[in-house]
């Protein structure tokens, strides 16, 4: 329940996460939130060979992590970026590889046992107006797709 924060954004998100408990409660049958510390089996790279990025890596700040509840051995990792505005268009690739990892429908990792979701959501951010409307909208939306698998 505690780690180490660069900003206050990110202390807005867990904020937020911990606002939404009770929907991810209900959503999944075990679920946390890891601070990525830049951990190697946690970074992201950019393979759009069209992009100026193409093999950049990436390390999201946050990285959700949770069992379903039917059952099965399936597990969903999200990853997740508090981002300050004035770092947005700068690291647009990063929010693109993001949302990429959602426009695959079955982003599945399999082994004989196991199966874990991929998923990336926008970034998590604030305006003048203090809303976060888009990340909102995917958050949400991610969180019913997983309800409808359950």
């Amino acid at each position: 329940d505690q780690c180490l924060l660069d900003s206050g954004l990110e202390k807005e998100f867990l904020e937020f996460i911990d606002n939404n408990k009770s929907i991810l409660d209900e959503t999944f049958k075990n679920w946390l939130i890891i601070r990525n510390e830049q951990y190697e089996n946690l970074a992201l790279y950019d393979n759009n060979k069209q992009s100026a990025c193409y093999a950049e890596r990436f390390f999201p700040d946050f990285v959700f992590w949770a069992e379903l509840k039917n059952g099965e051995n399936v597990a969903v990792e999200c990853f997740i970026e508090p981002k300050g505005e004035v770092l947005i268009q700068k690291d647009k690739w990063k929010e693109n590889l993001l949302k990429s990892l959602c426009l695959n429908k079955e982003n599945l990792l399999e082994n004989k046992k196991d199966k874990i979701y991929l998923e990336g959501l926008c970034f998590y951010r604030t305006n003048e107006n203090n809303n976060n409307e888009e990340f909102e909208q995917s958050f949400y939306q991610f969180i019913n797709k997983y309800k409808n698998k359950n």
